[in-house]
C-alpha cells in the first residue's frame, strides 16, 4: 500500500509571552514566499529585513547603509553573499555535519523556522529549530541609539536529561559590509572598483573590526583621503574566540572547523565574523554583534579604548536596548497624547460653531 505524502507545513501566526515581552510570531515563514519588515527606533538608526534572513540597514538615510541598499526583490535573494550568516559543525572531527540556519531549502526538510516581532516593533527575531530537533538557533535585530544596530545570536540545546550534547564549531557574523564614502550609486554600479579601494584592520585586542577606504574613490590625479570607518565589534564570546575581516576562510571552516585571526585584508569585501568552539550544554549560548558608523578616526580611537577597557558587557546591550524600547514608548505615547489634545480641540470648536 502506497505510504501517504506528508502533509507540508502552512504558514501559523499568534501571540506569544517571551523574554518579558509580547511577540506576534509567524510560524514556517519559508513554506510562503518570503515577506519584508521593518525595524522601529526612537534614533536615527533603521533597518529593512526580509523574512528568510537578509537585511540592508544604517543611519540616517540611504547613503548611510552599513550593507548594500538595494530593492526588496533583490535583498530577498541576495542570502548567500550579503548579511547574516551562520555556519555550525555539529559534532567532531569527521563526523560532524554542517547546519545553515536560515539556509534556502528548495527541497523541503529541514528543521522549523519562526519569524518573531514584538509589539512596539524595535526588536525582530528569526528562530531555526535543528532537523534532529535537539538544538535552535536564533538571530535578533535592535537598534540602539548610543551603540549602534545590535545582532543578538543564540545557541540553545533542547535535548533533554540524560541526552549528551554535542560540541559545536561556530562561524558567525555578517557578510558584505559597506564602508563610508561608498555612496548608493558606486554600490550599483562600480562594485569592483569599490572593492578594490577597501581596506578591513582589526582593533581593541581582536574584539572590533574597522571597514574603510584606503582612498576616496576619486578620478582625478590628485589626493583624497577617506577618514571614516565602519566599527563592528561583539561581545559575550566563549574565551579563544578569533575574529575575521572576510568571507576567505568560510569553505575552509566548513571543511575543517578551522579558521584563523584576520588582522588586515584589503581589495577584499568586509565581513565581520567570529569563529568558536563550545559544548551546546543545558544552558542557551548568546553573544552580540554591533555595527556603526560612519565613526571619525577620534571616535574609532575612543570607541577601541572603551572595549578595551572592558566596555560592551552583555549587560550594558542589554541596557541600551531596553532603553531604545522605553524611548519607542515615549515617543508613541507622546504622539498619542498629541493626537487625543487635537481631537479634543477639533471637539471645541465643532461644539462652539454649531
Amino acid at each position: 500500500m502506497p505510504t501517504k505524502a506528508p502533509t507540508p507545513p502552512v504558514l501559523t501566526g499568534a501571540f506569544v509571552e517571551a523574554d518579558g515581552q509580547t511577540w506576534y510570531r509567524i510560524d514556517h515563514p519559508d513554506s510562503a514566499p518570503p515577506f519584508f519588515m521593518t525595524l522601529a527606533g526612537d534614533s536615527d538608526l533603521w533597518a529593512f529585513l526580509s523574512s528568510n534572513g537578509s537585511l540592508t540597514a544604517g543611519r540616517h538615510d540611504a547613503e548611510g547603509a552599513f550593507l548594500p541598499y538595494e530593492t526588496v526583490d533583490r535583498i530577498h535573494l541576495r542570502w548567500q553573499h550579503t548579511g547574516p550568516r551562520t555556519w555550525i559543525r555539529v559534532g567532531d572531527g569527521d563526523q560532524a555535519t554542517l547546519w545553515q540556519p536560515f539556509a534556502p531549502r528548495l527541497a523541503g526538510g529541514g528543521g522549523t523556522r519562526s519569524v518573531w516581532k514584538n509589539l512596539s516593533g524595535t526588536r525582530i527575531r528569526l528562530r531555526e529549530v535543528h532537523a534532529g530537533g535537539q538544538l535552535a538557533f536564533e538571530q535578533e535585530w535592535a537598534g540602539a541609539a548610543r551603540l549602534g544596530l545590535v545582532r543578538t545570536a543564540r545557541l540553545q540545546w533542547l535535548g533533554g536529561a540524560g541526552t549528551t550534547a554535542p560540541r559545536l564549531q561556530v562561524l558567525d557574523g555578517v557578510l558584505n559590509l559597506v564602508p563610508p564614502s561608498v555612496s548608493v550609486l558606486h554600490g550599483a554600479t562600480m562594485s569592483c572598483l569599490t572593492d578594490a579601494y577597501k581596506w578591513n584592520e582589526l582593533a581593541a585586542g581582536g574584539r572590533m573590526g574597522l571597514f574603510t577606504l584606503y582612498a576616496q574613490i576619486w578620478d582625478r590625479a590628485e589626493p583624497k583621503e577617506s577618514f571614516h570607518a565602519l566599527a563592528a565589534w561583539h561581545s559575550g564570546l566563549p574565551a579563544g574566540a578569533r575574529s575575521l575581516l572576510s568571507a576567505h576562510q568560510v569553505e575552509a571552516f566548513c571543511q575543517t572547523g578551522m579558521a584563523d585571526d584576520e588582522t588586515l585584508t584589503r581589495g577584499r569585501r568586509g565581513a565581520w565574523l567570529t569563529c568558536f568552539e563550545a559544548d551546546a550544554g543545558s544552558t542557551a549560548l548568546q553573544w552580540h554583534l554591533v555595527l556603526d558608523g560612519p565613526k571619525s578616526q577620534v571616535e574609532a580611537f575612543e570607541l577601541a579604548q572603551w572595549l578595551e577597557g572592558g566596555g560592551g558587557t552583555p549587560d550594558e546591550i542589554a541596557q541600551a536596548l531596553a532603553a531604545n524600547d522605553a524611548g519607542l514608548d515615549d515617543l508613541l505615547a507622546r504622539a498619542d497624547g498629541l493626537q487625543t489634545s487635537a481631537d479634543t480641540m477639533a471637539a471645541a470648536h465643532h461644539r462652539a460653531n454649531v
